[in-house]
């Protein structure tokens, strides 16, 4: 179970699974996001917001618990999911070779920052159902009650 992964990359790995099930869409929406959570966190000397603090910022938002179980009790491993999806991003999605679409990419000079985005031919259309799939699957893992194969 995920819950009692002591391994980071094995639970990445088991993550990248669940992630690798979702609508494209919705993995590319996602795949932009954390990429920039983990740029974000790069700099969190600065902001204050390392992969822990945005877990806990983003993590009710991206991850909701159902409500058929305790919302205090499982928000700590819910943290821990967004915590290790910001951190190991680059492990868990697929790169543009798999996956067409935008992808946040950093680059900076001198004190100037700027984002470049790489758009694919196909449109993305993005539902709410769409975002919401993943949030069930990810629960389960977070709270350890899906085993990872």
């Amino acid at each position: 179970m995920v819950e009692g992964m002591e391994n980071l990359y094995e639970r990445a790995q088991c993550i990248r699974k669940i992630m690798l099930g979702v609508p494209r869409a919705t993995l590319v929406v996602i795949r932009y996001l954390f990429a920039f959570l983990n740029h974000l966190s790069q700099y969190s000397d600065e902001n204050m917001m390392d992969a822990g603090n945005l877990a806990i910022v983003f993590g009710p938002t991206l991850l909701p618990t159902p409500d058929t179980l305790d919302q205090v009790a499982c928000q700590a491993h819910v943290n821990e999911v967004i915590k290790t999806v910001i951190l190991h991003h680059d492990n868990i999605f697929p790169d543009t070779k798999e996956l067409s679409g935008p992808v946040y990419e950093k680059c900076m000079t001198g004190d100037q920052y700027c984002v470049e985005v790489s758009l694919s031919k196909a449109p993305l259309t993005l539902t709410a159902p769409d975002v919401l799939a993943v949030a069930p699957a990810l629960v389960d893992t977070a709270v350890g009650v899906r085993m990872c194969e």
